[in-house]
């Protein structure tokens, strides 16, 4: 049998093949291996997300009872000495912790009191929780002018927004509509949110929860002194109604001085509730915010609103 010759270098030249398959092969594999530990990685991360997901949902039901029986065991009025109220209640969870805070809507300034037809008092109680808050008298009668009922009596300025903007006037749905309104900044909003609400027109405001800053704008009579007075008085002994705040708090100010705000928009008690939760696991943090409303007669809590963060 003849023997066949080979070309010089050809064997090395098929060695140098087999190393470059290898080669290729050992890419192919790192890359299958790293695509699989991302999928790994990414599954890990769904899942937590998930379990976060799953305590919020426990933390939305510890919520609603508390609310339950806070209305069980004093239907009557709602204050800070209650279980609902307080700082942050933090419970630890495997690897993490879930966190929760109630707040007392009705102890805010509901913007919808200004989607009236006669919103005047309401108006005034706005302007001057403004000029506390120092934010311009302009910049508050353009909010004021964005809830009218039939809106803003110049759209122009939200028509040259980017984008540009409709504004229908009425009632809004959160307080973060306002943030259409040309020259409330993200500074001026985050100085306004937490005394304002937007809740039904017909809500009152909870005396035994409204800051000071905020009873001194709805009974000007009173001024500072007069609202530090009240949350004095209130410290020592919640007022049981609106009747009872107004009775309490008569001496020393002018006979129609509740009239101003309106003696009605004056209660002890709460309806709406605002609640933030937030659970952490690891790394991984999840948030959810809900707006609560609790029923007067029956004390049943149901969530109106819900959002969640990631």
């Amino acid at each position: 049998m003849k023997r066949r010759n080979r070309w010089p270098g050809e064997s090395g030249f098929v060695l140098l093949n087999a190393l470059i398959m290898v080669l290729a092969l050992a890419g192919v594999a790192a890359g299958l291996m790293q695509l699989a530990a991302g999928d790994t990685s990414r599954m890990a991360q769904l899942r937590k997300i998930d379990q976060a997901g799953l305590y919020l949902d426990a933390g939305e039901d510890l919520v609603m009872q508390v609310l339950e029986y806070d209305w069980e065991t004093a239907p009557e009025t709602d204050h800070y000495g209650e279980i609902w109220a307080g700082n942050d209640h933090v419970f630890p969870i495997d690897r993490g912790q879930i966190a929760g805070q109630l707040t007392d809507l009705q102890g805010r300034f509901n913007l919808n009191w200004l989607a009236t037809e006669d919103a005047e008092a309401a108006s005034n109680a706005f302007l001057a929780l403004g000029r506390q808050l120092d934010v311009s008298p302009q910049l508050i009668s353009a909010i004021r002018d964005m809830l009218r009922p039939a809106g803003p009596l110049d759209p122009t300025p939200y028509w040259r927004s980017t984008p540009p903007v409709m504004v229908p006037g009425g009632p809004i749905d959160h307080v973060a509509q306002i943030r259409v309104v040309p020259g409330v900044s993200g500074e001026i909003y985050d100085r306004l949110a937490p005394y304002l609400a937007a809740l039904p027109a017909d809500s009152r405001l909870n005396v035994n929860t409204a800051p000071a800053i905020l009873l001194a704008s709805v009974i000007p009579a009173a001024g500072p002194r007069g609202a530090q007075r009240i949350l004095q008085a209130r410290d020592n002994t919640p007022f049981a109604s609106g009747g009872d705040f107004i009775a309490r708090m008569s001496s020393g100010l002018p006979s129609d001085a509740f009239d101003t705000f309106g003696i009605e928009r004056f209660t002890a008690s709460t309806n709406w509730f605002g609640a933030t939760l937030q659970a952490q696991i690891d790394e991984t943090s999840h948030a959810r915010s809900l707006r609560l409303y609790r029923a007067t007669d029956s004390g049943g809590v149901s969530v109106v609103d819900r959002e969640d963060k990631r």
